[in-house]
């Protein structure tokens, strides 16, 4: 499998792959159905607090409605998941918004593919405290078969994460 290559832009430098509808941020052949969590939701969600992660009660990078972990007072694991077939090209991207909010040591959210950690955030991260647009080279997964991406981590802070996009070329 190659190694995945992580680029990260400030929101506002981001302008390509994407285009505005009614409902926020979409991408264009996005394997991930509602990435923009605005509408039917195609996402497993789980935390132990019992707390809904997609949700309207935080400002959305678009839209009204944004997946919130953490931010509970108490470190609480959260998950959110779902499954993509991945075509056969070579090129395939996973691509999000995300800002953080007062991470404290021991928190920590991964990225994953299937079992593989891709990108991870925790306290250690600065300059997200407004949306940053985040890529991930997932081009190691594109055998046509069903994968899945999950962000799971235990917070007490906040991660936002919305427009999520998993794309091939």
């Amino acid at each position: 499998m190659k190694y995945p290559r992580v680029l990260v832009f400030l929101a506002g430098a981001f302008l390509c792959g994407f285009a505005g509808t009614s409902h926020g941020q979409t991408c264009d052949g996005n394997l991930l159905a509602d990435g923009d969590f605005e509408g039917v939701n195609a996402w497993s969600q789980s935390s132990s607090s019992s707390f809904f992660i997609i949700n309207g009660i935080s400002s959305a990078h678009s839209g009204t409605t944004v997946a919130w972990m953490g931010g509970s007072g108490s470190s609480d694991t959260w998950t959110l998941s779902q499954d993509a077939i991945i075509g056969t090209d070579y090129y395939a991207d996973l691509v999000f918004f995300m800002k953080v909010s007062g991470l404290l040591s021991g928190d920590r959210l991964d990225v994953y593919v299937d079992d593989d950690i891709l990108y991870t955030i925790d306290s250690t991260i600065t300059g997200y405290d407004d949306w940053n647009y985040v890529a991930i080279d997932v081009g190691g997964y594109t055998d046509g078969l069903a994968h899945t991406v999950k962000f799971m981590g235990t917070l007490t802070g906040s991660v936002y994460i919305d427009d999520v996009c998993l794309t091939t070329s």
